[in-house]
């Protein structure tokens, strides 16, 4: 299931979805995908968090963008 909600909240940009928009592409229950995380030792919000980081280090490291925009797009 991490993995499943990982790849469901890294997309090409910011926009990262909320666990409303992970359950529909997982056609589960936020309910569900909790329950399942929780069987995992992790939680949602520690997952969305996590992918918001990375994209921001990748657009840190990776591109020319100043921190103040890439700030404004988490």
């Amino acid at each position: 299931m991490t993995r499943d909600v990982r790849a469901a909240l890294a997309g090409p940009g910011p926009d990262f979805g909320d666990i409303d928009t992970v359950s529909a592409l997982l056609q589960l229950s936020p309910r569900t995908i909790h329950r399942r995380l929780e069987r995992e030792g992790t939680t949602f919000q520690q997952l969305h968090s996590a992918v918001r980081f990375a994209w921001a280090a990748r657009e840190l490291t990776h591109t020319n963008r100043p921190v103040t925009a890439i700030a404004a797009d988490l």
